[in-house]
């Protein structure tokens, strides 16, 4: 089983269930690997991932921009000194990203205010300063919100599809960082 954004809440419960499951000698051996994928491969995915849910008429498979910018806010961080570091994040590709969306983000934005759900909006500013890129020119270490010895691997891609099935991971050559 793969779970997508390793987040606090809903990822450990998950990962709990399966490993007391995996005690029973009958049961699957449970093992976690964290699959980085740079913001900016994760930004084309979304154009892609939407204009095919519009051109499929499947627009329950359509993702805002500020769902996919909060979650890999929440999922990682600026690494402090000493660190594993799982890429590099320049100031110049996120207001890159802000920039190329910026109509976008602006009508989610807007949206979520209406709804009453200010906190998940996203602005620019507080985005660059939640990593650190308050500089013009700024690049910081990114790392994982989460230890990296409670995964077992941790790795990065390159812009790989949309879609890989289990069967299709096992072909690509990924790029070990623990």
């Amino acid at each position: 089983m793969i779970f997508d954004t390793p987040n606090e809440d809903n990822f450990y419960k998950q990962f709990e269930q399966f490993s007391e499951a995996s005690k029973n000698p009958r049961h699957i051996n449970v093992e976690r690997f964290l699959i980085y994928v740079p913001l900016g491969d994760l930004v084309n995915r979304l154009i892609v991932r939407n204009a095919d849910s519009i051109s499929t008429g499947n627009l329950s498979n359509q993702r805002l921009n500020i769902d996919l910018l909060n979650q890999f806010k929440s999922a990682y961080r600026k690494a402090k000194p000493g660190e594993a570091v799982v890429d590099i994040l320049k100031r110049k590709d996120i207001e890159k990203i802000f920039e190329n969306k910026r109509q976008d983000i602006d009508n989610e934005n807007k949206n979520m205010l209406e709804r009453g759900h200010a906190s998940y909006a996203v602005e620019q500013d507080g985005y660059l300063e939640c990593f650190g890129l308050t500089s013009l020119g700024s690049e910081v270490g990114i790392t994982t919100i989460t230890d990296y010895k409670k995964f077992n691997g941790v790795f990065k891609t390159a812009n790989q599809p949309t879609c890989l099935s289990i069967h299709q991971l096992s072909s690509y050559s990924w790029e070990r960082l623990t």
